[in-house]
């Protein structure tokens, strides 16, 4: 096979390249150099993630998702609107499905470019821990959220994610896997997020799985009611409800838009860069 019939879906300016695999076209999986040269934005299609739709045994549908260095996420949930659409896109008019994702199952629900998913309930949870970076103690709050997110609140441009986020991502205190880093700024009930993605090893548009860490955070550090709406560096908003009983969160729910941006078909033997 020289050629692959893919499309390109953003969420919020995350964007994926997205390919139908449910006839097992790459049994499997897909190789860490060919996400990568598909991700290049150079030399490829150029994207923050791979993600494969497969068949499930357990759910409608099943999703296998690529960071843009080649490794598996067990969680995206900007990814998972996205591909709420491309089922869509493909023929399944059903606005309610389960998708199978790395450790969980999670339902979706498709209203126009609007997707809800239901993110399940945070693991792991670590509030105020100190952390010291760069020679600095921050106070910083863990948890899982499909995938394990740090988060910190600042005022204004202190602390800025550009010099802090690969730090806190390689910390000895979240090895061997790492973190992704949320950096907070608080307004109102209106949220603001960078998160520097592991994976990625930078900062993306936008982060599902983040912004849902954070409004989770807000909520608990901050006494933040349900909804939470957080804004992400695209400038889109994500919209979390959830239900709170002291420090447990449940009925956990991110609302965003996602689009189709384009199909097409690309050559899959790249020279290799990397």
């Amino acid at each position: 096979m020289d050629s692959l019939c893919f499309s390109k879906y953003s969420g919020c300016g995350n964007d994926f390249i997205l390919i139908d695999n449910r006839h097992n076209l790459f049994a499997e999986g897909l190789k860490p150099e060919q996400v990568r040269n598909l991700c290049d934005r150079h030399r490829g299609v150029g994207a923050d993630g791979v993600i494969l739709l497969n068949s499930s045994t357990v759910a409608d549908y099943r999703m296998v998702i690529y960071n843009s260095d080649g490794g598996e996420a067990e969680m995206c949930g900007n990814g998972i609107r996205c591909i709420g659409l491309f089922i869509r896109d493909l023929g399944d008019q059903r606005t309610e499905l389960t998708i199978e994702t790395y450790e969980r199952v999670l339902s979706i629900i498709i209203d126009g470019s609007d997707v809800h998913v239901m993110m399940g309930e945070p693991s792991d949870t670590l509030w105020n821990q100190a952390l010291e970076v760069d020679g600095k103690e921050l106070i910083v709050h863990y948890l899982n959220t499909g995938v394990p997110h740090v988060v910190y609140f600042v005022e204004g441009d202190e602390l800025p994610i550009s010099q802090l986020g690969k730090a806190i991502r390689n910390h000895e205190s979240y090895a061997p896997s790492g973190a992704n880093v949320n950096r907070v700024v608080v307004n109102d009930k209106e949220i603001c997020i960078e998160t520097y993605e592991r994976g990625v090893e930078g900062v993306t548009q936008a982060c599902g799985t983040g912004a849902t860490a954070t409004a989770l955070a807000a909520a608990q550090i901050l006494q933040l009611p349900a909804p939470v709406s957080v804004k992400v560096p695209s400038g889109d908003r994500l919209l979390i409800t959830f239900k709170e009983s002291g420090t447990t969160y449940t009925d956990v729910w991110m609302k965003g838009s996602a689009a189709l941006l384009f199909t097409g078909k690309v050559n899959l033997v790249f020279k290799n860069t990397h």
